[in-house]
């Protein structure tokens, strides 16, 4: 087997792996919205801005870029750092830390098993 058709395969099993990633992403991408809309359309805008820190699960620097990015594609929340696996995070409510410290993302990354 040739090094193409090798390097094809592993980006097959990878799409196939991202696919539920993508679709729970896309369902908290769409809660998030409405969650900081709320926020901002609100008499009192009742923000907490908080940071806080996520020990990521996996040691591979290409899981930690997806769940860095993941995080500040969502609405009211921005990765600010990523070091060692310790990303920094920004939030703009505390339930969008709470959600964050649940740590789902970690957990669904992880599951993508990029490190061979």
């Amino acid at each position: 087997m040739n090094t193409a058709s090798v390097a094809g395969e592993k980006v097959l099993h990878l799409i196939w792996r991202l696919l539920p990633l993508w679709g729970w992403l896309g369902k908290e991408l769409v809660v998030a919205n409405l969650q900081v809309a709320r926020v901002v359309l609100s008499r009192h805008m009742n923000i907490s801005p908080t940071v806080i820190r996520l020990q990521a699960l996996s040691e591979d620097p290409i899981s930690q870029a997806i769940l860095g990015n993941s995080i500040t594609l969502t609405p009211g929340t921005v990765t600010v750092d990523d070091h060692e696996g310790e990303l920094l995070v920004h939030c703009l409510t505390d339930t969008s830390a709470a959600g964050l410290r649940s740590g789902e993302a970690e957990r669904r990354v992880a599951r993508l098993g990029l490190v061979d």
